[in-house]
């Protein structure tokens, strides 16, 4: 940092990857101008083996390019909001792994249910109880497993209150729950990820970070669309595939 702080404002490219909006927020505020390049708009540069200098070449290839498209810098209200999301969908995906887990293990002992934790919770609740027949182990077992589901509702919950206070309080969050479909999850989602939204000229260019455009592979004045090209945030295009489905 000190290098930096000795130099004199420039232009400076970060390939987008675990702490470069930290990076940048610290280079910007010793008055650089920082640009942030997705690694698969880097990698093109790349010549003959990777090493640390060759990306560095690349990357400087790369920001210099006219038409090249940059990573908005996240602020750190963004990123903690954020880290409030992607904990909370560590947590459910955790808490599916238990409830598939658990299915499993009591199928072994004939006691089957659908999938879902309104349909596991009953099923755990009466093998539990003391007239059923089943290895004393098998209840103590259980039990455990029992508290680990409830330990992991309790955080979901507690996350879930998190987003929707930030909802509250947050008037870009506000309009877009106005929109049919959207709730506060998605729309705090949107907010913590896009910011203002002024990165994109219109609206397909959204479409195309989150990979909800289809897949082209045209030639000799012939189109040919394929599947979406599920490129970008796997996150926010979740929430857009459920908000569809409403309609």
């Amino acid at each position: 940092m000190k290098f930096f702080s000795e130099c004199e404002p420039c232009l400076i490219g970060i390939e987008a990857c675990s702490s470069a909006h930290y990076w940048a927020r610290t280079l910007n505020k010793l008055g650089h101008t920082v640009k942030l390049i997705a690694p698969q708009k880097v990698k093109p540069y790349v010549t003959g083996h990777k090493n640390d200098m060759r990306d560095a070449e690349a990357i400087c290839e790369a920001v210099s390019r006219p038409h090249m498209t940059f990573v908005e810098v996240k602020s750190e209200e963004q990123q903690a909001r954020l880290v409030v999301h992607k904990i909370r969908q560590q947590q459910i995906k955790e808490r599916t792994a238990l409830i598939n887990a658990i299915r499993g293990l009591l199928s072994e002992f004939g006691y089957h249910t659908k999938r879902g934790l309104s349909q596991v919770r009953p099923l755990i609740a009466s093998v539990l109880e003391p007239e059923i027949d089943v290895p004393w182990v098998l209840k103590q077992a259980l039990e455990v497993q029992k508290l680990m589901l409830d330990n992991l509702d309790e955080a979901i919950d507690k996350l879930t209150k998190i987003i929707a206070s930030h909802a509250d309080s947050d008037y870009r969050v506000k309009q877009l729950q106005a929109i049919e479909g959207i709730g506060p999850i998605t729309a705090s989602a949107l907010v913590s990820t896009l910011g203002n939204g002024s990165q994109y000229k219109f609206g397909r260019e959204f479409a195309a970070n989150l990979g909800l455009v289809p897949n082209q592979h045209s030639s000799g004045g012939k189109t040919r669309l394929g599947s979406i090209i599920k490129r970008g945030d796997s996150y926010l295009r979740t929430f857009w595939f459920i908000v569809l489905e409403l309609f």
